[in-house]
C-alpha cells in the first residue's frame, strides 16, 4: 500500500560509525578518528530506525503486537475536544531493558505527537524522550520530522531536525551533544509498492560536541546518495570541522554500493572501511 510506504521512508540509516583499517603511525587523521566516530554515533543514535517504525502506529493505528517490541506498551492520548488530530501517544518500554529484534536494548518512554496523516504535505511528527536509554546510553532531545510534499522535481522530501540532542554514557561521566537538520529527497522507487528499491539524496548540517568536549560542525557538501538496499551511502561528501581546525572531507565514493570511503585533510588521504558498531566511550 503506497501510503504505508511513505510512512517509513525517513527511517533508512542504522547504527554505523567509522572503523579504521590502517595501522600506520599516528597522524592528523588518526588523531581525529575518535571524534569522527563520536560525531557519527550522535547522528545515527537519533535515527532509532525501529522506534520510527513503531511510531507509525499513530497514523496506521497499529497495535503493539505488530511493532516487534513485545515489552512495549502504547498509550494513545485522546484530545479534550474530541478531535482526532493532532494525535499523540506514549511508547513505554518499561524500567527494565527491553530487547528489540535487532538485539539492542531499550528502556524508558518516548512521547510522539503527529499533526496529520503522514502522507500529507505539512504533516509533522515530534518525538521527545523521558528517561529513555538505548544499550544503557541515555538519549535526550527533541526530534521533528516534516513531510515537505513534492519539490520542483516532483520528488517527495522529508526534513528531520534535532534540537537539544544529548547522549550520555552508562556511567554518566561523559556525553555527546547534537543539533542537526537533514532533508531526504526520494529520487528513485516512488512508483513501486516496496521501499526496498528506494533511493534518497540527503543534504543537511550538524553541530555539537564529542565525548572529550571537542566542538564540531558537519556539513554535507555534495548530497549523499543512499539506497535502502545499500548499507552505506554510495556517493557524496561530508565536511567535518573539529575545534576550528583544518576541515576533514569524507568521500563515500563513485556510486558503488560498498563499505569503502576516503578521508582527506590537506594533502593527507586515507582509505577507510565503514563498519557497524555502537561505539562506547574510549577508556
Amino acid at each position: 500500500m503506497k501510503n504505508l510506504k511513505l510512512l517509513s521512508v525517513v527511517a533508512i540509516f542504522i547504527f554505523a560509525i567509522f572503523v579504521f583499517s590502517s595501522c600506520e603511525k599516528e597522524d592528523a587523521l588518526d588523531a581525529s578518528s575518535d571524534d569522527l566516530s563520536d560525531i557519527e554515533l550522535s547522528e545515527d543514535a537519533f535515527e532509532l530506525t525501529e522506534i520510527e517504525e513503531a511510531s507509525n502506529f499513530i497514523s496506521e493505528m497499529k497495535s503493539d503486537e505488530k511493532t516487534g517490541f513485545t515489552c512495549m506498551t502504547i498509550t494513545i492520548h485522546a484530545n479534550e475536544n474530541g478531535a482526532f488530530w493532532p494525535h499523540s501517544a506514549t511508547l513505554d518500554f518499561g524500567s527494565e531493558n527491553c530487547t528489540a529484534p535487532s538485539g539492542h536494548t531499550y528502556r524508558g518512554k518516548i512521547h510522539v505527537t503527529q499533526t496529520n496523516y503522514w502522507y500529507l504535505q505539512g504533516a509533522t511528527r515530534t518525538t521527545t524522550f523521558e528517561d529513555f536509554y538505548v544499550d544503557d546510553y541515555k538519549i535526550e532531545g527533541t526530534k521533528v520530522l516534516t513531510n515537505n510534499g513534492l519539490n520542483n522535481d516532483l520528488n517527495i522530501s522529508f526534513t528531520r531536525t534535532i534540537t537539544g540532542g544529548k547522549i550520555t554514557t552508562p556511567d554518566g561521566t561523559a556525553f555527546i551533544t547534537h543539533n542537526s537538520t537533514r532533508t531526504r529527497e526520494l529520487v528513485e522507487g516512488v512508483l513501486t509498492h516496496t521501499h526496498l528499491d528506494d533511493v534518497f539524496n540527503i543534504t543537511g548540517n550538524e553541530s555539537g560536541s564529542t565525548w572529550n568536549g571537542n566542538t564540531y560542525t558537519k556539513t554535507i557538501t555534495v548530497p549523499l546518495r543512499k539506497a535502502v538496499a545499500c548499507k552505506f551511502p554510495e556517493s557524496g561528501k561530508v565536511e567535518f570541522v573539529i575545534n576550528n581546525q583544518e576541515p576533514i572531507i569524507l568521500d563515500y565514493g563513485d556510486g558503488t554500493c560498498d563499505a569503502k570511503a576516503t578521508l582527506t585533510r590537506g594533502d593527507e588521504v586515507k582509505e577507510i572501511i565503514l563498519g557497524e558498531k555502537f561505539k562506547a566511550k574510549k577508556e
